[in-house]
């Protein structure tokens, strides 16, 4: 006779949860804890074996919990041998949590000392009530209960090529005792009950203490929440923030029956607080007591649309919770609206398209990784729909004129938004632009392929908008009908006139060749040549481009139809030595946007071709100036 009311192998079955291989001992805990104990320890058996791949195993494979707690009297006897009994129920006691002892041990054995008795026996598939041995004791020797687990089930050595035991790190086995076990520790220290738990290992003088000295204070905020029945439930939230350097780790669960069981999400509890504190956050309420599963490992609690029956959903608890959270965090952290404004002020400057989505959150700690997120899902949403819907407006016979006028404001806004996305790309290529230069690098590509990518063409039939910077010159520079890019002259004359006429100079390779209409026939072009030379080059190289720009733009007259005005460039960065140079060859220095002796010109008569020498500097402030015209516009949209 097994002592149950069904047989402990079918109990065991029925456990279809996966059964966390410290259950057994958390469970033990709990059951010492209701008992009333003061005193609790813990000794834990390693494995100093090998694993299957020859390293050390170093992992518990057993462990001994002894306590001064009430111990096996006459009703908790009688409790142990009814499974699923309701004693102690107001304590969370579900009367199965013996059950998972056997599904990852093979055996327990018990020996609790009560009054003038003790009582023996052991715990397994074959248990028999009548073996339970009972002997008398002396009055004198103090109550004591041990239990002994042992022999872990194969399934636990290696599952999946997984080891399930857990490792033998005292520190570690305390957090993970004293975070579950938190709600119920701090109400016991509340209510100035004195605990004290030791964990150390078999063989060792270490030990790990959780007592009311070292268990962390709890602030309290209650609320209550009203569900689809018209009740009302009380919850309470227990809080913590510290220092991250503390023992202590960031816990944030849903509680009941004194016990941790669901982790709150991250949404909610806020991984990244200011002033890099981490938190303990412990939602309890009678409600969840009352939902939780028979393991303690979930709540039968809808996600959405409560019923009658279960009168709330998980949306309406988050929701409740969230705003409690924020509420707790702006008492706790009296500048976070102002770290809040400088995350929002950041966001709008890096991506100032996204602002009117961006000033729509209404999150407590803004966390500028979701918030982007999120104000870009809300941006392409809004692009879909505003396409739809002037798709929809166009196939219509009768249009209404609010409608039209509507939709018409929202396609000009997201078109705005569209040139806005462009426009803080171009900020980033001023950036990169920004980052050559300071770094002196030598290399011309790193330079030329900014403006646009060696060995590729571009015409006004085939254009991406990113294609190339050219606007980084002037954005007038953006209105041409063809661009090539490190491409021979030859080359170039079959792209535009796509004739094989011989030609001049076939070798000649201009860094950046660019051609404009002067009218819709094409009779006549303009052109645009460019040299770059690497921002950290010597004078001598940084010197050749004056026969290059004046070859290069000869070249062109020569060799392409109706030529009417060139323009040629050299973009470097400047010294004083270069500029000295420059002076030599009756170069005229120009001034604009405060770049004094940035920029210099010289009109080459007989080649008919307006050369300019421009500093990298040059073409930074004024690409930047222009693109900060558009930026400012746009932040206040």
């Amino acid at each position: 006779m097994s002592g149950f009311d069904v047989p402990i192998s079918t109990a065991i079955k029925r456990f279809r949860s996966k059964i966390d291989f410290m259950q057994p001992l958390l469970e033990a805990i709990s059951n010492s804890l209701e008992a009333n104990a003061r005193n609790i320890k813990i000794k834990l058996f390693v494995d100093r074996g090998e694993t299957l791949t020859g390293e050390p195993a170093n992992k518990i494979c057993g462990y001994t919990i002894e306590d001064d707690g009430d111990g096996f009297n006459e009703k908790n006897i009688k409790s142990f041998l009814t499974y699923m009994t309701d004693y102690k129920y107001d304590l969370g006691c579900k009367g199965i949590g013996r059950i998972t002892w056997l599904k990852v041990f093979t055996n327990v054995t018990v020996k609790s000392h009560i009054k003038d008795k003790i009582i023996e026996f052991k715990f397994n598939e074959a248990f028999d009530k009548d073996k339970i041995k009972c002997q008398a004791a002396l009055l004198s020797d103090k109550p004591n209960t041990k239990i002994l687990f042992f022999g872990v089930r194969s399934s636990y050595y290696v599952r999946d090529k997984v080891e399930l035991r857990t490792d033998a790190n005292l520190e570690d086995i305390r957090s993970l005792i004293e975070g579950h076990f938190l709600v119920k520790l701090s109400l016991l220290k509340a209510n100035d009950r004195q605990f004290n738990i030791e964990i150390f290992f078999d063989k060792s003088q270490n030990i790990e203490r959780i007592c009311n000295a070292s268990l962390i204070d709890l602030r309290e905020k209650d609320f209550s929440i009203k569900g689809a029945d018209n009740s009302l439930n009380n919850f309470k939230l227990f809080y913590k923030f510290f220092n991250n350097t503390t023992k202590q780790k960031r816990a944030t669960f849903f509680c009941a029956n004194g016990r941790i069981v669901k982790q709150i999400p991250e949404k909610i509890s806020y991984t990244s607080l200011p002033e890099n504190k981490s938190s303990i956050l412990l939602l309890t309420s009678k409600y969840f007591d009352e939902h939780v599963n028979e393991e303690r490992n979930e709540f039968n609690i809808p996600d959405t649309r409560p019923s009658l029956e279960s009168g709330l959903s998980w949306e309406l608890i988050n929701g409740c919770l969230r705003y409690k959270i924020d509420e707790v965090l702006l008492e706790y952290f009296p500048t976070l609206e102002e770290d809040n404004d400088k995350k929002i002020s950041e966001l709008i400057d890096e991506y100032p398209y996204l602002a009117r989505y961006i000033r729509t959150d209404t999150s407590k700690i803004k966390d500028k990784e979701k918030i982007l997120k999120n104000s870009k899902r809300l941006y392409e949403q809004d692009k879909e729909n505003t396409s739809i819907k002037f798709k929809s407006l166009l196939e219509e016979n009768n249009i209404n004129t609010d409608v039209f006028y509507k939709i018409i404001e929202n396609v000009q806004d997201i078109s705005a938004r569209e040139l806005a996305e462009y426009i803080v790309y171009r900020k980033q290529i001023i950036a990169a632009l920004q980052k050559i230069n300071n770094g002196n690098e030598k290399k011309e590509s790193l330079l030329h392929n900014l403006f646009m990518k060696m060995r590729t063409e571009s015409d006004n039939e085939n254009r991406a908008v990113y294609d190339n910077n050219l606007w980084l010159l002037d954005d007038k520079y953006m209105t041409y009908v063809y661009a090539a890019s490190d491409f021979t002259i030859e080359k170039i004359k079959q792209s535009i006139e796509k004739e094989s006429e011989e030609i001049f100079n076939t070798k000649i390779r201009p860094d950046l060749a660019v051609f404009y209409s002067s009218g819709d026939d094409d009779k006549y072009r303009d052109a645009v040549v460019v040299e770059f030379k690497g921002i950290g080059a010597n004078l001598d190289e940084k010197s050749k481009s004056f026969w290059e720009i004046n070859r290069n733009a000869e070249a062109i007259r020569e060799n392409i139809r109706n030529i009417r005005r060139v323009w040629a460039y050299t973009i470097t960065k400047f010294d004083d030595k270069f500029r000295k140079n420059i002076r030599t060859q009756d170069f005229e220095p120009l001034f604009g946007n405060g770049c004094k002796d940035e920029i210099y010109y010289r009109y080459f008569s007989k080649i008919d071709a307006h050369c300019y020498y421009i500093s990298v500097e040059a073409i930074l402030a004024d690409a930047d100036a222009r693109n900060n015209v558009f930026l400012d516009i746009i932040k206040d949209a």
